[in-house]
């Protein structure tokens, strides 16, 4: 390693201390110093500007985050569930709770989980369990509206609250479909409601970014579906590199994310693991240059999932043989990830989506003001606990927090503060 990345282990353990030198001094310890030093260069891309830009983008009138600063600013936008649920991630994974407890349920001071809660309730349909938005409405596709479906039932089960309607996933469990998508109404449906997305869709990633996001109705619609999806997609998988798309590379990557999710989410095996574990660490470490901040996330993801999918299946031998690959190339992906990253960040501490700007839509419903060179939401939850948290789980090591205890409180007490000034 350069003396460059050991100024900056050793920068990063100045300025943050306790538990962070801890941590790293255990990453030295089992996985050796390259390691220790790589993610430390990575974390050192982060500063405390993020903090105050992600207070900023607090609504607490409505009880939820905007996705950027440009629609805090402008008419026609409003805090939204999915930009909530991912602020509240980048609070817990960063370590900007460690001051007063580990979870949200015990940390987030007490009003600001009911205006959270009040809010993700008023945007229940009694009808049919979804979450819809007043500046979207019902007429979203059905990505849009599984994620914010998705988001939701996570925000309660982190608030320890519970939606005042049944859920869509409930309806599902009782056989009551009528108000739901029509492609949950019979097998037969769900078949061609594949086939059509398949043909409507043909990458993997937006065919998987649509089924992903139903995981959890198509789990409680039952077996007969799940088992349904799963035959469909071992049909289609490539057993040369274990992929859905005939070439490694960043975008195929990106399909393979989404599509693992579902194998872990339904217990199946993952056939081919072994091609896909190697294509996701050459994608990792690769000179390809990302376009979206997710493409420097979704290598280190797949690599988490595909080591989970062979811990639940219980194949013990071939899981201690995929960390220990993962574990060798960490140092250089690591490094090719803090590169990537840097490509992303705003003056602010923030990231945006695209090198140069934020997207303006996310899943087809309008975020933020066109050609906007801001962070947004998404991009920096992606950037920062998303990706660290995905390299922590696929290296089976202890969480690294990015602020230290003294950032926690001063953050949490701005975060509390506006909230009574605002109220």
């Amino acid at each position: 390693m350069t003396d460059a990345l050991r100024n900056a282990e050793a920068t990063y353990i100045k300025e943050k201390g306790g538990v962070q030198t801890e941590r790293l001094s255990a990453v030295k310890a089992e996985l050796g110093t390259g390691t220790a030093e790589a993610l430390c260069e990575l974390l050192s891309v982060y500063d405390d500007g993020l903090c105050a830009w992600l207070l900023g983008l607090w609504e607490p009138n409505i009880g939820g985050f905007y996705y950027s600063n440009s629609a805090r600013d402008n008419e026609g936008f409003l805090p939204d569930v999915e930009s909530t649920a991912q602020a509240l991630l980048l609070i817990k994974g960063s370590g900007l709770l460690s001051a007063r407890g580990n979870t949200l349920r015990e940390a987030l001071p007490e009003g600001i989980k009911k205006s959270i809660v009040r809010f993700v309730k008023s945007l229940q349909d009694p009808e049919d369990g979804y979450f819809y938005h007043p500046q979207w409405g019902k007429e979203i596709i059905d990505a849009r509206r599984g994620r914010d479906y998705g988001w939701a039932i996570s925000l309660f089960a982190d608030l320890g609250a519970t939606p005042d309607h049944l859920t869509a996933a409930e309806h599902l469990r009782r056989g009551d479909r009528v108000n739901l998508p029509e492609h949950f109404s019979s097998p037969d449906a769900f078949k061609k409601y594949l086939i059509n997305l398949i043909e409507e869709k043909p990458t993997s990633y937006k065919f998987g970014n649509t089924i992903a996001s139903q995981s959890s109705e198509i789990k409680a619609a039952g077996e007969e579906y799940t088992n349904l999806l799963i035959s469909f997609l071992n049909e289609r998988q490539n057993p040369e590199n274990g992929l859905w798309e005939d070439e490694v590379r960043i975008a195929s990557i990106n399909g393979m994310m989404t599509l693992t999710k579902l194998y872990n989410a339904f217990g199946a095996p993952l056939p081919h693991a072994r091609e896909a574990l190697d294509s996701a660490i050459f994608v990792a470490s690769s000179d390809e240059i990302p376009e979206t901040v997710c493409q420097f996330y979704n290598p280190w993801l797949t690599l988490s999932r595909v080591l989970e999918n062979k811990l639940s299946v219980n194949d013990g031998d071939s899981h201690g043989e995929f960390l220990r690959r993962i574990r060798d190339a960490a140092p250089a992906a690591i490094l090719n990830t803090a590169k990537r990253v840097r490509r992303f960040k705003k003056d602010d501490g923030s990231f945006s989506y695209l090198p140069d700007r934020t997207s303006p839509v996310s899943q087809n419903a309008s975020v933020a003001l066109p050609d906007m060179n801001e962070g947004d939401m998404n991009a920096s939850a992606v950037s920062t606990v998303g990706t660290l948290n995905s390299i922590y789980s696929a290296l089976k090591i202890e969480s690294v927090p990015i602020f230290s205890r003294s950032n926690s409180e001063a953050f949490l007490s701005a975060l509390e503060g506006n909230s009574n000034e605002r109220n």
